[in-house]
């Protein structure tokens, strides 16, 4: 401890010492970085990590091309910046690692001793990126490289099995992603010898010993060889032995040996293998020196394990939610948030159907809220303060002004994966993470004040059931074990739980009953994600009997036993309000237009019947915040885009114009075509309490946060930049555009769609399309809408669902085909 920290101390006096422009300057800040890396290695601390990247930045920058130092910067650069990648996730730091050691490699003269290290050191980002982005050619050009190093390095060369090893890794991961069985067996071979050749006691030794189990493991899988995995778990148990407990390491090495544990059990049934991969994985998952994403392996084995020993995995799943914000932390761009999540999102509903099958329905509510839209409510705590809590401890003045700066920073952080200068890129992800990293350091010490332990932790069940105020929030909730729906409901201000088991509803039945949906939507057409203007082409009864069919299953597996365990009975009247919370496959299946549309269905047989159906993307979302008064005349921003090239939508001046004569009692500014400009709209929003927007709307799969509405001169209008917005006099918002809530398929917990993004700006409640609607179809439906809204010289936002529910009645009697009627949805009040 005292050799690292007089290294680093060392280090920094001599840069510090060193003037501008001296030569040596470079080589000072590179050891300097190497040594707060090695410090970061052995104690986590992101803040060494962070000021080693920094330092060997500006070493690569003050060094020139031609330097022979320069390819020993850029490696040491690569490395600190992959170092963070694996820590917290951030893509840009491993796209930046690859092009530092790919320069370094070009830059390096063949015959140079240390050519091999910086051919394995990109062989390994580039597996690293491959293993995230699954680019095959990244695997391809990782093998190569691998290859070239191993050629290159004489037998007795102490650095050889290193990179026998990571020839190994590449050739699994070729493995795994293609099925040849010659790469595995060549891959064991490669780690094999590397063991064989690295003395005891050797540091590398354990991380060796772990590749060689799971290529082993890889291989028992395949073939079934109890050989295999007796030497697994031999290599690993060997691996986790030689580790010391803080090492950053140890948590991967516990989870391996675990799985490894947990095979043996499946074939032979001996408890006591079961019961050390549990306690191995729990060790794992406690692990502080880990990052996140490993602890949360870690739970979700503990959590998997107990369930195999009959045991209760409420603990396990408890400490796996906890970490899920850490996972998607503030630290890393949101689109590397949603990455994350997209790897994780099942965590959330395998931990809510524990929790049911264990009889705590109230701890089962509080982790779907938790697990969900993690994302959104990362983004909310960056905007709540609340102010009480600085009048009942002024002493904490400082650190709550420091907080909120910070908070606002975060918030107007640019996304820096679109910005054009590398250096801007580059600093602008430095500053951001030193920000998040400080903002945890500042929560964590107003949590140390007495009575203030949970400030900014999830809401608790008390609190939730404050949304549902207004009728009950149905949360569906889809796992491989069971599924069930969760309904929330507000009895004079108590919370209440009530579980209905979905008996006739399969984790794989949802998952079936989804992709036939999406060949449904494909054979009429609108499966491509096109515009507001589909080419609807299903003919025949063929469309129509395939949306019979599916709603009529919504309606008897999924809706009717939530309808009938409600009590709920038909009601010709005001029909009751109730909110849809959705999981899994559900997020993108109507289910509000569920029911039996035969010409034999009688009243009673739809969903329609009983109530009016919204959606929301988390229970919070419908929280009663407080918001201005409106005044007599609101003021309502139009905005309708008919001339976009080549897809032109002549509806939307109709729409626009039919809601200017609704609107007598409002101020209208209205936006047309060549006056819709992102900038002027941008403007219009923040003084509005109302808003419609007539357009083509496009939903970007893999890169939710690009999704946008098209204005003049086809600018886009981004979720990205809708979300910065603080819409403090917003209302309602009507996105007549195609696919405004849709979502994105891999993560559907996230609800990451433009609705969702209207409802953060402030919006409180919106009227969104599941897929392309007709610009034939949408004035009669907005029309229909703001009439109901507007009755008696009113502007009532809550009459949305009303009109809509209306509207949509209307469409479906005039003989409407389904697709035409169903994409339109409610969301939020």
């Amino acid at each position: 401890l005292a050799d690292i920290r007089d290294a680093v101390s060392s280090n920094r006096l001599a840069v510090s010492l060193t003037p501008e422009g001296h030569q040596e300057k470079p080589r000072f800040l590179n050891n300097l970085g190497n040594a707060l890396q090695t410090r970061f290695d052995r104690f986590s601390n992101l803040a060494d990590l962070e000021d080693a990247i920094s330092s060997n930045r500006l070493a690569v920058s003050l060094t020139p091309d031609e330097h022979p130092d320069k390819p020993t910067c850029l490696k040491t650069l690569g490395s600190a910046l992959q170092i963070r990648f694996d820590r917290v996730g951030e893509l840009a730091d491993l796209k930046e690692a690859i092009s530092s050691h790919r320069l370094a490699v070009s830059l390096t003269p063949d015959g140079h001793p240390d050519k091999v290290t910086r051919l394995s050191s990109l062989a390994i980002a580039l597996e690293i990126r491959f293993n995230r982005a699954e680019e095959l050619s990244d695997l391809e050009d990782a093998i190569s490289n691998s290859r070239l190093a191993v050629s290159l390095i004489p037998n007795d060369h102490p650095d050889r099995p290193g990179h026998l090893t990571n020839l190994g890794n590449v050739l699994q991961s070729r493995f795994i992603r293609l099925g040849e069985l010659a790469d595995l067996e060549e891959a064991i071979s490669c780690k094999r010898l590397a063991v064989s050749l690295t003395l005891k006691g050797h540091l590398d030794k354990p991380r060796l010993l772990n590749n060689l189990g799971s290529a082993l493991q890889k291989r028992f899988d395949r073939l079934g060889e109890l050989a295999d995995l007796e030497e697994s778990i031999s290599s690993h148990r060997l691996a986790v032995s030689l580790t010391p407990d803080e090492h950053s390491d140890k948590p991967i090495l516990l989870n391996n040996l675990a799985r490894a544990l947990k095979s043996q059990f499946s074939l032979n049934g001996d408890h006591a293998d079961i019961q050390n991969a549990i306690s191995y994985a729990q060790e794992a998952a406690h692990s502080v020196s880990a990052p996140s994403w490993i602890r949360l392996q870690g739970a979700a084995l503990w959590a998997e394990y107990c369930l195999l020993a009959s045991l209760s995995t409420l603990s396990a799943f408890d400490y796996a939610i906890n970490l899920l914000p850490r996972v998607a932390w503030f630290g890393i761009s949101v689109d590397d948030q949603y990455a994350f999540l997209a790897e994780i999102c099942q965590v959330t509903r395998d931990a809510v159907s524990a929790a049911i099958f264990e009889g705590d329905v109230m701890r089962a509510i509080e982790w779907a809220e938790q697990g969900r839209s993690i994302v959104w409510q990362n983004l909310v705590s960056l905007r709540s303060m609340p102010d009480e809590l600085l009048n009942q401890h002024p002493q904490l003045s400082d650190i709550f002004t420091r907080l909120q700066t910070i908070s606002r920073q975060l918030e107007k952080s640019a996304d820096v994966q679109t910005l054009s200068d590398g250096l801007q890129v580059t600093n602008a992800i430095d500053h951001r993470m030193k920000l998040a990293g400080e903002r945890d350091e500042l929560i964590n010490m107003i949590r140390s004040t007495p009575g203030q332990e949970n400030f900014m932790r999830p809401n608790s069940l008390q609190h939730l059931a404050t949304a549902a105020r207004n009728g009950p929030i149905v949360f569906l909730n889809l796992a491989p074990t069971r599924c069930d729906a969760l309904v929330l409901t507000n009895d004079k201000g108590t919370g209440r739980v009530v579980n209905i088991p979905l008996e006739r509803v399969t984790f794989q039945k949802a998952e079936d009953l989804s992709g036939k949906f999406v060949q449904l939507l494909c054979s009429v057409g609108i499966g491509t994600r096109d515009f507001r203007q589909p080419r609807f082409k299903g003919k025949g009864k063929n469309a129509e009997a395939g949306f019979k069919d599916i709603l009529h299953i919504l309606w008897t597996d999924y809706v009717q036993p939530i309808i009938h365990g409600l009590g709920y009975t038909v009601t010709e009247k005001r029909p009751p309000r109730l909110w849809w919370c959705t999981t899994g496959s559900l997020a993108f299946l109507p289910l509000h237009a569920a029911g039996w549309y035969d010409t034999a269905a009688e009243i009673g047989d739809r969903l329609s019947d009983y109530v009016v159906s919204s959606y929301t993307p988390s229970i919070a979302a419908l929280f009663d915040q407080s918001r201005p008064t409106l005044s007599k005349s609101p003021r309502i921003l139009t905005v309708a885009v008919s001339n976009t090239p080549g897809k032109p939508l002549p509806s939307t001046e109709r729409e626009v114009e039919s809601l200017r004569r609704l609107a007598t009692n409002m101020q209208t500014v209205s936006l047309k075509n060549e006056e819709a400009t992102k900038s002027r709209v941008l403007d219009e929003l923040v003084r509005c309490n109302w808003a419609h927007l007539a357009c083509h709307g496009v939903q970007v799969g893999g890169k939710p946060m690009s999704s946008g509405l098209i204005l003049d001169n086809e600018e886009k209008l981004e979720l990205s930049e809708i979300v910065k917005m603080r819409l403090l006099n917003a209302d309602f918002v009507y996105l007549s555009a195609c696919e405004t809530a849709v979502g994105d398929q891999g993560i559907p917990e996230e609800s990451a769609h433009l609705a969702a993004g209207m409802l953060f700006a402030g919006f409180r409640g919106a009227v969104a399309t599941m897929w392309a609607i007709k610009d034939s179809v949408a004035p009669r439906v907005a029309e229909d809408v703001y009439r109901h809204m507007l009755n008696d010289g009113k502007a009532d936002r809550e009459e949305a669902v009303y009109g809509l529910h209306e509207a949509v009645r209307k469409l479906r009697e005039s003989g409407e085909a389904f697709e035409s009627w169903v994409p339109f949805i409610h969301i939020g009040c």
